[in-house]
């Protein structure tokens, strides 16, 4: 039986070395690029950033909200306390997270097109523009 299962197993030839120091930097230059965008955080909350949304390096939930606040025109209740924003905290107060949104930076004016269909940027720069002439 010790026959059969060891005609059963195969083992690859080893890399050569060359081949295999090649992958290892790969994967350590990877690995540590993806370590330093991991460790962006959200300018407005402190959560991981998901990209540079607005104009500056945003998590999705700020993203959305700061869109969603831009495009239905929302008004929210005013507040005098200075409300932290973070992480746990950011849907507590919307009026000091939309300030601390402005605070850092965040425009409606600074939105990177992408991968965003011909038809949709057109409609989206005649919005900015109708705001801008207002």
């Amino acid at each position: 039986k010790l026959q059969d299962c060891q005609s059963a197993i195969k083992l690859e030839p080893p890399s050569p070395p060359y081949f295999s120091e090649k992958v290892q930097l790969y994967n350590k230059a990877h690995e540590e690029a993806s370590n330093s965008l991991m460790a962006i955080e959200c300018r407005v909350c402190g959560d991981k950033a998901s990209g540079f949304h607005y104009g500056v390096h945003a998590c999705e939930g700020c993203k959305g909200f700061f869109r969603r606040t831009i495009r239905l025109k929302l008004i929210y209740d005013r507040c005098d306390l200075n409300c932290r924003i973070h992480k746990k905290s950011r849907n507590k107060c919307q009026y000091c997270r939309f300030q601390k949104c402005l605070a850092v930076g965040m425009s409606h004016n600074a939105i990177r097109f992408g991968r965003m269909p011909q038809a949709e940027k057109e409609k989206l720069l005649a919005e900015i523009s109708s705001d801008i002439d207002q």
